[in-house]
């Protein structure tokens, strides 16, 4: 719990001089805190669309949470120019559909969140909890995720610089953020994305051998680069113009 933390949550009860910890008892016995957090609800159960029905929603009952995290997230703190959208996993053992499975994750099982934070502090600007693939999406995923965390952040449209990693950064999405949201954005992109340019498409692109060898390629707004390290790698930039 907070800063305080100890291996078993009835060790906050306990009376042992070693363990104790009165502010916990004082404030309420473990029967009746542990009977809330069974009960605990932030919506209201009678109203919850069931799974089948057009307006079922799988974050129906954290939403209202997610909501009022992101207004204070807002609130509290106005991002600086350079901001970052990636995934974490909140690691979960409990049933519930939110459920994935990551193994490059340190935390193999959980519920994915995207995230949009500044670059220079990681301060958590907005949230979204991925619903999975009970929910469609207009688009690729990455895309959708990208446009969903600058609209709900309300930074879209303000000369902010994103950066993304390739499972977001797309030719096509960089673009429209250039041309609709005013938002500049660089990041590493998958050879397979439609929209670069043919050679730098391939595994091996020509003149790029040896390690430190690059080349460029440039259509309006969009600038590729592909540089060999130990392999190739590709990023792309929206803001050369």
């Amino acid at each position: 719990m907070g800063i305080n933390r100890k291996p078993s949550t009835k060790l906050y009860w306990s009376t042992d001089p070693v363990m104790v910890t009165p502010i916990f008892s004082s404030t309420m016995t473990r029967d009746r805190y542990t009977q809330i957090l069974r009960y605990l609800h932030f919506s209201n159960v009678a109203n919850e669309p069931r799974q089948g029905e057009p307006n079922y929603d799988p974050l129906y009952k954290t939403k209202p949470v997610v909501n009022h995290l992101n207004n204070k997230f807002g609130l509290e703190y106005i991002p600086k120019r350079n901001v970052t959208i990636d995934e974490c996993m909140v690691p979960s053992k409990g049933r519930t559909l939110l459920k994935q499975y990551l193994p490059s994750k340190p935390h193999k099982w959980g519920v994915k969140v995207w995230m949009l934070a500044e670059s220079a502090n990681s301060y958590i600007q907005y949230i979204d909890v991925y619903p999975g693939r009970t929910v469609r999406t207009e688009g690729s995923l990455g895309s959708s995720v990208v446009k969903n965390c600058l609209e709900g952040a309300n930074i879209a449209g303000q000369g902010y610089h994103v950066y993304t990693d390739n499972f977001f950064t797309s030719p096509n999405l960089y673009l429209e953020l250039w041309e609709n949201y005013d938002t500049a954005a660089c990041g590493t992109v998958r050879n397979t994305r439609a929209g670069l340019p043919k050679d730098i498409m391939y595994k091996k692109p020509v003149n790029v051998v040896t390690r430190g060898d690059h080349q460029f390629r440039q259509k309006g707004a969009l600038l590729a680069v592909s540089w060999k390290d130990k392999k190739t790698a590709i990023s792309i930039v929206n803001n050369t113009q």
